[in-house]
């Protein structure tokens, strides 16, 4: 087995578990074994033979990666494929030399193996998921952002976490791929910047990275902090306070957009929407009353200035929307740090969106059982949604000097 291997070599076995596979095929691979020749195959033999380690290892890591990313079937290739691959990859004369140096792989390395009549797989899907990993730790930190992107990357990765126990190299790869692409966005830094100072400002027995979370989703994702109350009221009263906040602002800019239109339902979702911001500005004075705030008595003067009257809604709001929008974001800003206008381009805001994503699936990986260990884990929750600068403080060998 791979472990005798390595033990017969090492004198003992290590206990991590990457490294014994890392090794172990490095052994297979400098390691020809004459007695098992094979008939017509001394042409690709040759050409296989002038490789280096190296080249060898390349070769093995891009079949197994592009295997795997096959949804239909990452398993078994067909010998037709195979011997395409090695000879485009090797710059071969021919086919037949390509499929000689694929009988040379199988006969000398076992590291792939024919299962059926011209159907080959790698002997071991562990062998062929060592490789995988290898060849996305290859990738530059934007290739494998563009790569996380893809749903279909994505389930790769999935099966590779599952099989790593624990997959904290790779997890930690993802993390650095997922902040390169933003680390030169002046305006995206500024605001993730703004995050770090607010969570650090909010007193909180929960973890930086979960406050941090909660105030990006209403300044940088579309109707989310709908999603986020339940969560922010659970969380602490001071984080509910102005998630509702943020909410209140985002409805009451949604009824002035309304007022501008006269179709009949966009009136009726007028007058909704100002029924619910009455009730998320009750729901905040009785949190800041809670807190003994000043705020409350802002609140209070900005829901006595709103409309009584059903019939006035729609009115109310086309005149007087736009100045009590902007007082309401005045107090958000001066009591409590929220509410700014970032004023984010599409693109930026694209961007933004694409960044909760990508953190959101890292998350949802750590949770896989036996995925990571918990020194890991805790590294990666805390560097979560941190600007780059403060990454490469807390972290300088993983960010000081990255392409």
């Amino acid at each position: 087995s791979l472990i005798c291997f390595v033990l017969q070599d090492e004198g003992e076995i290590p206990t991590d578990r990457a490294w014994i596979y890392e090794k172990g095929i490095k052994l297979l691979l400098s390691q020809w074994n004459n007695e098992k020749q094979i008939e017509g195959w001394e042409v690709g033999t040759e050409a296989y033979r002038s490789l280096s380690l190296d080249k060898k290892y390349t070769l093995l890591t891009e079949i197994a990666a592009r295997k795997f990313n096959d949804s239909r079937n990452s398993i078994l290739f067909h010998q037709e494929e195979l011997t395409e691959k090695i000879t485009q990859k090797l710059h071969l004369a021919c086919k037949e030399e390509g499929l000689a140096v694929l009988k040379a792989i199988e006969a000398q390395h076992g590291l792939l193996i024919e299962r059926a009549d011209e159907l080959w797989s790698f002997s071991h899907l562990t062998f062929q998921e060592h490789f995988t990993v290898q060849w996305l730790n290859k990738l530059s930190s934007d290739e494998l952002a563009g790569k996380l992107e893809e749903t279909q990357w994505q389930d790769v990765v999935n099966k590779l976490v599952k099989s790593q126990h624990p997959a904290d190299k790779l997890l930690k790869l993802i993390k650095r791929a997922i902040d390169q692409p933003i680390k030169a966005e002046s305006e995206i830094q500024d605001f993730l910047t703004w995050l770090l100072i607010k969570s650090k400002s909010t007193h909180s027995a929960y973890k930086q990275s979960s406050i941090r979370s909660l105030f990006y989703s209403p300044c940088a994702l579309k109707n989310s902090c709908r999603h986020n109350f339940e969560l922010a009221l659970t969380l602490d009263n001071k984080l509910a306070r102005d998630q509702i906040l943020s909410l209140a602002l985002d409805r009451s800019r949604d009824c002035s957009d309304a007022s501008n239109l006269t179709h009949h339902d966009t009136v009726a979702v007028a007058l909704d929407l100002a029924i619910a911001l009455d009730l998320d500005l009750d729901r905040v004075i009785k949190l800041s009353r809670e807190c003994g705030c000043d705020l409350t008595t802002h609140l209070i003067k900005l829901r006595e200035a709103l409309p009584s009257s059903n019939r006035q809604t729609h009115t109310w709001w086309k005149v007087h929307g736009p100045c009590w929008i902007e007082q309401l974001r005045q107090i958000m800003i001066e009591y409590r740090d929220i509410g700014y206008d970032w004023q984010f381009t599409d693109e930026q805001k694209q961007q933004l969106q694409r960044y909760y994503d990508a953190n959101k699936f890292l998350v949802d990986l750590m949770k896989i059982e036996g995925a990571v260990t918990e020194d890991c884990r805790a590294e990666i929750e805390d560097g979560l949604l941190l600007p780059w600068a403060e990454l490469q403080r807390r972290y300088p060998q993983t960010y000081g000097d990255l392409e």
